[in-house]
């Protein structure tokens, strides 16, 4: 049987007659992700795998219960099948595509604890899940945690069912727990791979480890609390002893981060239960993470689709590249590294979308608009769009007295230029010179920069 070659050269074509291959995203020996469509409008992402290639039937296999999984935390998966092309048997994912990724962030600037933290509640909501659907992750890493428009999510097409025994897993990285090279995939796996994600997600690297060398990673002494002492707790080599989900997030939301807190070395204790799924309470996706991309900018960015890449849904796994989806500016609160805090700058008006802003707008309701002036780097993390609703207070003498993001799972790091440009916005005076107003500004944040409209708030 012939082997596809998966590339960039598979552009232009279509998969099944359903799914163009728009654009290369990124891959890995063997896989690929592409830029697609479902139903001829809606973008996606496509992740290609040889049949030949090592694991690809596991693999296949997650993606079909992927497919019957359903959380808000997830990327969901759309479609998934196999075919024949150019001679050789593929198989293929298709799911949402990300907007930023964690793995794109990290190389411009790590994450702030507070992004971290941010970061760490939807990831630990997501995997509570998937163990208590009786799978595993699997593939836990920064290029696996993502933003979707305002929400940071794990990547949906690695899984598996936890106790099965993976033959012909890829090579493994050392975001992989010891066991997997064995062919272990359990719940107690995804949490070394959270130990070490962690730490790459405060430092920009995991930490060095050897399978086989008996030993357990080292956590830098730059970790802050409590996030070294969680990581320690999942890395124990024995899987038993490594701590509980549930555990790691209470640790992570209650102690503090600050120097008095250094010294502590104690680890998170090991509870035997993993919990089940709880109501997400997502916060800023620190990622991606813009976790929270992120991710969630992560997942803080993130917070910001794995063996995946930069780029959205299904990633190919490969070391990211500046980001997001999936996001250093995704998820988080913080400038990317060693560049220069943006400004706001004023735009000439646009007309609004919303009909009774639209009026109000052409008879010269906003008197001055302004725009986010950010950095290229930062646009560069955006795969998509990242959007960010902000409610503003508006005195009679038409200046904003208040502003309150209104997308809580949004990228920090974009949330945060969003309320600030939110507030130099001017409105025409109030008529009655008494009356205030209330209006919901919307700045969508793209690869090739900022826009921002208004709508006035019903009465």
């Amino acid at each position: 049987m012939n082997t596809t070659a998966i590339g960039p050269e598979l552009e232009g074509r279509t998969i099944q007659g359903r799914f163009p291959l728009q654009r290369w995203l990124g891959g890995s020996q063997g896989s690929g992700v592409y830029l697609t469509e479902v139903d001829g409008a809606r973008q996606a992402a496509i992740k290609l795998v040889a049949a030949e290639t090592a694991g690809a039937e596991i693999r296949a296999a997650g993606w079909a219960a992927a497919a019957s999984l359903s959380h808000p935390l997830l990327i969901r998966v759309l479609h998934t099948g196999r075919c024949t092309l150019d001679g050789g048997e593929i198989f293929y994912v298709v799911t949402e595509l990300a907007d930023e990724v964690l793995s794109e962030i990290l190389p411009q600037r790590p994450l702030t604890p507070e992004e971290t933290r941010e970061m760490l509640g939807p990831v630990v909501d997501a995997l509570s899940y998937l163990h208590g659907q009786g799978f595993a992750h699997g593939h836990l890493k920064p290029s696996n945690i993502l933003v979707v428009e305002d929400r940071l999510k794990l990547s949906a097409d690695c899984i598996s069912l936890a106790g099965s025994a993976g033959r012909q897993l890829p090579e493994p990285t050392v975001y992989d727990a010891p066991e997997l090279s064995r062919g272990e995939i359990s719940p107690a796996a995804d949490v070394w791979s959270l130990g070490m994600t962690l730490v790459a997600a405060l430092t920009q690297q995991a930490p060095a480890w050897e399978s086989g060398s008996g030993t357990e990673p080292v956590v830098s002494e730059s970790v802050p609390e409590p996030f070294a002492s969680v990581a320690r707790a999942c890395l124990r080599l024995e899987p038993a002893e490594r701590s509980a989900l549930n555990a790691i997030n209470a640790r992570a939301k209650t102690e503090n981060t600050g120097p008095e807190n250094a010294a502590r070395k104690d680890a998170v204790p090991a509870e035997t239960n993993i919990p089940g799924t709880r109501s997400p309470s997502i916060g800023r996706p620190a990622v991606l993470i813009a976790a929270a991309v992120v991710l969630v900018g992560i997942v803080a960015a993130v917070l910001l689709h794995t063996g995946h890449t930069p780029s959205q849904a299904p990633v190919a796994e490969q070391p990211p590249a500046p980001a997001v989806s999936t996001a250093s500016p995704p998820p988080s609160g913080a400038a990317p590294l060693q560049t220069p805090a943006p400004a706001a700058t004023s735009a000439p008006p646009t007309k609004p979308r919303a009909a009774v802003a639209l009026e109000d707008a052409e008879n010269g309701a906003i008197a001055n608009r302004v725009v986010p002036d950010v950095p290229a780097k930062a646009l560069q993390t955006i795969h998509g769009k990242v959007v960010v609703k902000v409610r503003v207070q508006v005195d009679a003498s038409g200046d904003v007295s208040d502003a309150e993001s209104e997308s809580p799972g949004a990228s920090a790091y974009f949330t945060r230029l969003a309320v600030e440009a939110a507030r130099g916005w001017k409105f025409a005076p109030s008529q009655s010179g008494t009356a205030a107003s209330e209006w919901t500004l919307r700045f969508v944040f793209r690869p090739d920069g900022a826009e921002a409209t208004a709508d006035a708030a019903a009465p």
